[in-house]
């Protein structure tokens, strides 16, 4: 057991260090989600001018503020499709041979690989903004609240991190699948909750949006924040993520014998 740590520690160290070379691409990051920030801002601030409301849909223009930048900054690690863009990159050089040989199991590898992006852009950029937003907004947050909040950032992070590398499998028949991700990461972005805040979908809608997975990594911790949910909800969706979480690993045990199964037969 502590040999196998060793070597998943070894992926965390080499994702460290991958981070590290490519600082401009980080750089650029952080400079795109801020400015998507501002824009929500200018758009929703709009919004609330021409209509004249005080609130929509439970949101008033400064928790609407509020919101998007909590969005943006905790997107950073609730969504991980890095193991989806790794795999490409595996698939398309041939190094998915390599890494299947290798004494570290492959989908353990993707997963380690990925954490060490996540655990820098945590400390560098989401913990800091988060401080900042919540200080500048006023908002106080109870030991409960900040608990839930972490709670629905740990499992927002398993579900994406297990959905990115369901994706990841896709380039094993298609090789590349830039596409395919930047088409899902867009949807999951509208349908979490990132272009406006669930509560402002028709009713309907939104029961049928707060069932899926992807509100647990913008929409709910967002909301748990700010205070606009019921601990009741916030269980309900702890419950359902848990569900999605457990339905997916299942199949991810599955889907990948089959896939590597293929990558074998086809000689890596």
């Amino acid at each position: 057991m502590l040999e196998l740590a060793e070597r998943c520690f070894a992926f965390v160290v080499a994702g460290f260090k991958q981070q590290l070379a490519y600082k401009l691409d980080n750089f650029i990051s952080l400079f795109f989600k801020i400015a998507l920030s501002l824009v929500m801002i200018f758009v929703w601030t709009a919004v609330f001018a021409n209509t004249h409301a005080k609130e929509i849909g439970g949101f008033t223009l400064n928790s609407m503020y509020i919101y998007f930048f909590i969005v943006n900054a905790i997107f950073f690690i609730s969504y991980n499709d890095m193991p989806a863009y790794i795999m490409q990159s595996d698939v398309k050089d041939g190094a998915i041979a390599t890494a299947l040989i290798k004494p570290v199991r492959y989908p353990l590898q993707l997963l380690f690989s990925s954490i060490a992006a996540n655990l820098m852009d945590l400390v560098t950029f989401v913990l800091p903004f988060l401080a900042i937003t919540l200080l500048i907004g006023g908002i106080t947050i109870s030991t409960q609240t900040l608990v839930f909040f972490i709670a629905e950032i740990i499992l927002a992070y398993v579900i994406t991190t297990l959905f990115g590398f369901l994706l990841g499998t896709l380039s094993v028949y298609f090789v590349s699948i830039w596409g395919i991700l930047a088409v899902t990461n867009t949807i999951c972005f509208l349908l979490g909750g990132g272009i406006m805040p669930l509560s402002i979908f028709p009713e309907w809608a939104s029961k049928i949006l707060v069932l899926l997975p992807i509100s647990l990594s913008l929409y709910t911790p967002a909301a748990t924040l700010l205070g606009m949910l019921s601990t009741q909800s916030i269980l309900a969706s702890l419950l359902v993520g848990s569900i999605w979480a457990v339905s997916l690993f299942v199949f991810s045990i599955f889907w990948w014998q089959k896939v590597s199964k293929r990558i074998t037969s086809a000689g890596g």
